[in-house]
């Protein structure tokens, strides 16, 4: 085919062919009379010879081998630095497909197909579900058509039993924690400043009025202002109601000793109670052994909402 080979001619293609039988001089000396080279001829084995053909005279040594009736030649491969490119050529379909596989996952990556709720979410599930698709929230919907920072503050705006609300994309799972405004030290108060009560790592701050000194990963020791009653307005500073909550993540150590060396679980179980009631983020423990009783040192890491 004239157009193939004027295609291929100058991408420095091969394929590499594999001849077992004696009489391969007679081969080479008829190739190189037909105006066909083969490059790279070199023994593999007592009677096995290896050989290279440029990638346009396929067709030609086909004839010529079939001329002099060598059947026991085997086709390895074929090579070339354009070659994948040639291969995709060939298999249109297969290019085609995977064209179609990648946009077909990265459009499906957009789409919403669960949401999971955590923290206070499944008991306000019902509600909040109800409120998500009231504003075109659901299954389905696409990740990138809406804002994930104004839905966090609409939700709570619209919804009293909430205090906090942190939404995230894992794959195609809309995860939702929630934070119930029910018990008292989760109900948003107005004040006429926020200090920190607890010593630890700012998680977030959420402010609807007032402004805001220290933000999330800020260390912050009890006493430390995070929310000013003051706002900026057109360069005059006003004085305001604070209304916000912070999450601040508290440490704390709790060493328990005993004579078992499977208590582990045990002192932890202990160490949570540290947390009152709080949600608990992480929990580290060590055990030591001295004097004949375990001791295990846990370090608890838990949520307080100011």
């Amino acid at each position: 085919m004239r157009q193939d080979k004027d295609f291929f001619a100058g991408l420095g293609l091969y394929t590499d062919y594999r001849y077992n039988g004696r009489n391969i001089d007679p081969l080479v000396n008829y190739c190189g009379k037909k105006g066909l080279a083969l490059f790279n001829v070199r023994k593999t084995g007592e009677k096995v010879v290896c050989f290279s053909i440029k990638y346009r005279d396929n067709k030609k040594f086909f004839a010529i081998t079939k001329e002099l009736c060598y059947n026991n030649i085997t086709k390895e491969k074929d090579r070339g630095l354009f070659y994948p490119f040639l291969y995709l050529l060939k298999n249109f379909g297969i290019l085609i497909g995977a064209i179609v596989f990648i946009l077909t996952t990265i459009v499906s990556n957009d789409f919403i197909y669960s949401i999971e709720y955590s923290g206070s979410g499944e008991a306000l599930k019902t509600g909040i579900s109800e409120y998500l698709s009231s504003v075109g929230v659901e299954k389905f919907t696409r990740f990138s058509s809406f804002d994930f920072e104004k839905l966090e503050d609409e939700i709570v705006a619209a919804n009293p039993e909430v205090s906090f609300a942190g939404i995230k994309k894992e794959g195609n799972v809309l995860k939702i924690r929630l934070e119930s405004a029910v018990s008292e030290r989760n109900i948003i108060k107005r004040r006429s400043a926020l200090y920190s009560d607890a010593d630890g790592v700012i998680e977030y701050v959420k402010v609807y009025g007032g402004t805001a000194v220290l933000g999330a990963g800020d260390r912050v020791k009890k006493g430390d202002l995070i929310v000013g009653g003051y706002a900026l307005i057109k360069e005059t500073v006003v004085p305001i109601e604070v209304l916000a909550t912070v999450s601040v993540i508290v440490t704390e150590e709790f060493i328990y000793v005993s004579p078992f060396d499977n208590d582990g679980e045990r002192a932890e179980i202990l160490a949570g109670e540290k947390a009152g009631g709080a949600e608990i983020v992480a929990t580290e423990t060590e055990k030591s052994f001295s004097d004949g009783e375990y001791i295990y040192k846990v370090k608890i890491s838990f949520r307080h909402v100011i």
